[in-house]
C-alpha cells in the first residue's frame, strides 16, 4: 500500500479472546476497524495496527506524549495527519490480534473513561476535522450528561449493533457495552469540568 502511494494505512483487529470484558472493550473502542469492517477511508485510525511513512510521521510530530495510557493519542495523531492533507485508509486484510489486559469491569470502565476524556479533548482541539457536537458543550452540561448517560449509551450501542456484525453476533455483551459506554460519558463529564 505504501508503494502504491498511500502513506497512511491502518489494519484491522481480529477478535481472539475468551474474556467477556476484553471483548466488550474491543467492540466499543474499535467498531470501525474490526476485521469484519469494509475497507475505506476513516476519520481516525487506531495505532494497534498502523503504518505511517517515517517522514510523514515525523512531519506530523509523532505521538503526543501528554496522553496518559492508551486512550486518544492515535486519534490526535490521525487529526494531525489529516491536517497535513492525508487520507487515512483502512484495510481489513491487514490484521492483528489485539489482546489488552482490560479483563474486568473496572478496567473497561477506566479505559473507556480515559478514552472519553481524550476524545473530548481531541474534538475540541480539531473541531473542523472531528466534527462532534461534544466540542460545543458548555461545562455546565456535565452533570446533565452524566444523568443522561444510560440513555445515551443505549442509543450509541444501538448504532454500534446496527453497523457491527461482530457485536450483533455476541448479543450477550450488551450489558458490558452499555457499562463501558457510560464510563465513556463519565470521562467526557470529567473533561467538561476542567478548564480548557
Amino acid at each position: 500500500r505504501h508503494a502504491a502511494g498511500q502513506p497512511v494505512i491502518g489494519g484491522a483487529m481480529q477478535i481472539e479472546t475468551d474474556s467477556y470484558w476484553v471483548l466488550c472493550d474491543n467492540l466499543l473502542s474499535f467498531t470501525d476497524t474490526l476485521a469484519s469492517a469494509s475497507a475505506g477511508e476513516r476519520a481516525y485510525l487506531p495505532s494497534f495496527c498502523l503504518a505511517v511513512e517515517r517522514e510523514l510521521f515525523e512531519q506530523a510530530g509523532g505521538f503526543d506524549e501528554r496522553f496518559a495510557g492508551a486512550a486518544g493519542e492515535d486519534i490526535d495523531l490521525s487529526m494531525r495527519l489529516r491536517g497535513l492533507g492525508h487520507s487515512l485508509q483502512f484495510e481489513p486484510a491487514l490484521r492483528v490480534a489485539h489482546r489488552p489486559q482490560r479483563a474486568s469491569a473496572r478496567a473497561v470502565w477506566q479505559h473507556q473513561r480515559g478514552y472519553g476524556q481524550m476524545y473530548y479533548w481531541v474534538a475540541c482541539e480539531y473541531p473542523d476535522l472531528l466534527s462532534s457536537p461534544l466540542a460545543r458543550l458548555p461545562s455546565w452540561v456535565g452533570n446533565l450528561l452524566l444523568l443522561g448517560a444510560p440513555a445515551l449509551a443505549l442509543k450509541d450501542i444501538g448504532w454500534l449493533l446496527l453497523r457491527c456484525p461482530a457485536a450483533r453476533a455476541r448479543a450477550g455483551t450488551l450489558p458490558g457495552l452499555i457499562w463501558g459506554r457510560i464510563g465513556w460519558y463519565a470521562g467526557i463529564r470529567q473533561s467538561l469540568r476542567k478548564p480548557a
